[in-house]
């Protein structure tokens, strides 16, 4: 997954879903 995905994702999520997100990928 590329990171303009995640961040696009993230901006649909709330602030304290993107930690969980980033550790899903790493």
């Amino acid at each position: 997954m590329r990171i303009e995905l995640v961040i696009s994702r993230a901006k649909q999520l709330p602030e304290g879903a993107v930690p969980a997100l980033e550790k899903e990928l790493i």
